[in-house]
């Protein structure tokens, strides 16, 4: 029977491409969980040579030129009024992705807030307000758990909110969930997420094992809401199938 008259053909086609998807899904999956393990343990290993990093990053003649200025205006992709911007521009600019901002608003903005909650139960003390003579990295921390020390007017000193790193979580996670929508472009959206880290070291506002702990936190829950196979990712699933017909994500 020729195969243009074979109705199992496109039973066998349809298959196929049902198994590869499922792989497809597999796959990323098991990377999703490699990053969450490689970046834990980056966090860790880094923590010993905090001091001398911190010391060796933020020194200005490392940074010639305009390259400081840079690093800094890649801050705005790490905090989230920039998150907000990202988003008011995609709903005008690309009407047939809005389906999709709530998955980036919940990526991004997630990872931001939790690590800020995270940040209540962990003081430790920035380095910008470390005595630069410093020789002992655990004397940056306050006793874990007792919350970060209230000033007299009632909020949180912002000197012992360095862990972790709640821009470099937002970065991660706006970067993931940006990559869902724009697979072309995921490249560059870490490569900015990145950068947006690496200011925070620079500028002496998180020391690099904070940053690290932001990339896990940003790698976690960006992932939740984005990697199939995961509760989140299934209910916005729905979600975007109940606002809208899914278009393709790729641009």
């Amino acid at each position: 029977m020729s195969t243009a008259t074979n109705p199992n053909r496109f039973v066998t086609d349809d298959a196929h491409v049902t198994d590869d998807a499922h792989l497809n899904s597999r796959r990323r999956f098991a990377s999703w969980i490699a990053c969450v393990g490689l970046f834990g343990l980056s966090a860790l290993l880094v923590y010993p040579c905090d001091l001398e990093l911190s010391r060796w990053l933020s020194t200005v003649s490392l940074w010639p030129g305009d390259s400081r200025r840079i690093l800094a205006l890649c801050e705005t992709v790490a905090h989230g009024s920039g998150v907000v911007v990202f988003l008011v521009v995609l709903w005008c600019l690309v009407p047939g992705k809005r389906l999709f901002i709530p998955r980036i608003a919940v990526c991004s903005l997630g990872a931001g807030i939790f690590a800020n909650l995270l940040k209540l139960c962990a003081a430790r003390r920035r380095p910008l307000m470390t005595d630069p003579g410093v020789a002992d990295i655990d004397i940056t921390w306050a006793a874990w758990a007792r919350g970060i020390p209230v000033s007299e007017n009632g909020f949180h000193e912002y000197a012992w909110q360095s862990f972790p790193s709640a821009h470099t979580a937002t970065a991660i996670g706006l970067a993931i969930g940006l990559s869902h929508v724009f697979p072309s472009a995921r490249w560059v959206f870490f490569i900015l997420a990145g950068l947006a880290g690496l200011q925070r070291i620079v500028f002496l506002a998180h020391w690099p094992s904070d940053v690290m702990a932001g990339v896990l936190i940003g790698t976690v829950i960006g992932g939740c809401f984005s990697v199939r196979g995961t509760i989140g990712n299934w209910f916005l699933d729905r979600l975007e199938a109940r606002i809208g017909s899914p278009r393709s994500a790729g641009d």
